[in-house]
């Protein structure tokens, strides 16, 4: 992030090679799951040993892909641990997915990754092609596929995480096949397929997250099929389709 122009290094590589995983982490290891063809297996990588690679935990309830994912110890939040979550170490979830259209919730506990993932939620709606973002007692789920284009976003209670997720505000437009990516305050949805590539970004209050999401942005070229990381500051996006692309977007 201190030198965010120079090119990426390549790192892992992961044990298994996949497309349209679901992914997260913690200030130490990164999780990686679902993926086409449909997948159920969690993969690991070790932030302090990222040459090696990635080594093979436990799996999801059920195989799928575009089951995308989120933890309330990603992108600098603070290092608090709302009542519900396990250990010290943190949850992650991984939300919805393909070929159902999901709207099944499954959680890890990344102090006992080896287990099988526990099943919560479910979300409110079905959704495949979705993106996810998080603040520290909530995950929130966007837009997506299943069936037709969806502006509506989900909230799972991290403290209460069985229960059905609750309906929150809208994306200002109905869209999937793109990124999410989180602050403290606020969540950002960049991007993706509306009928046509999308630079749109959404930025989602955690205060207000009833009101719906404010277009903010844009990024630089419309584009879908898109990846999001980020720190305390800044937010990056890596543009996707529809032709094959390496550029990245602050």
């Amino acid at each position: 992030y201190s030198n965010d122009t120079a090119a990426p290094v390549a790192k892992g590589p992961l044990v298994q090679k996949a497309w349209a995983m679901g992914a997260m982490g913690n200030a130490s290891h990164g999780w990686w799951s679902g993926g086409d063809p449909s997948k159920s297996f969690v993969q690991r990588l070790d932030f302090a040993n990222d040459t090696s690679e990635s080594s093979m935990k436990g799996y999801m309830t059920t195989a799928r892909t575009e089951c995308y994912a989120t933890s309330n110890l990603e992108n600098a939040l603070p290092q608090g641990f709302p009542q519900g979550t396990a250990g010290t170490y943190g949850v992650g979830y991984w939300g919805g997915g393909s070929p159902g259209p999901f709207s099944t919730v499954d959680r890890v506990d990344y102090a006992n990754d080896t287990a099988t993932a526990s099943q919560r939620g479910p979300l409110n709606n079905t959704r495949a092609f979705n993106a996810a973002v998080s603040s520290v007692d909530y995950g929130y789920w966007g837009g997506g596929q299943g069936p037709g284009f969806k502006s509506n976003i989900d909230r799972v209670d991290y403290s209460n995480d069985t229960a059905t997720a609750s309906a929150r505000g809208n994306l200002s437009a109905a869209r999937y096949h793109f990124g999410g990516v989180s602050n403290v305050n606020f969540g950002y949805f960049g991007g993706g397929d509306a009928g046509s590539n999308s630079s749109v970004v959404d930025r989602l209050d955690y205060g207000t997250d009833t009101a719906n999401a404010t277009p903010k942005g844009p990024l630089s070229a419309a584009t879908r099929y898109i990846s999001a990381a980020g720190n305390k500051s800044y937010g990056y996006f890596s543009q996707g389709g529809p032709s094959t692309k390496s550029t990245i977007d602050r």
